[in-house]
């Protein structure tokens, strides 16, 4: 296995928990509302 390859990965995981989070977050936000 690529060490570029491994990178790419885990930037592409990192990215779908950042939306995720971030979706999370601005439905929390507007029920608070």
């Amino acid at each position: 296995m690529a060490p570029h390859y491994n990178i790419k990965q885990v930037n592409v995981t990192f990215y779908k928990i950042y939306k995720i989070n971030e979706n999370v977050r601005i439905k929390s936000h507007l029920s608070s509302i």
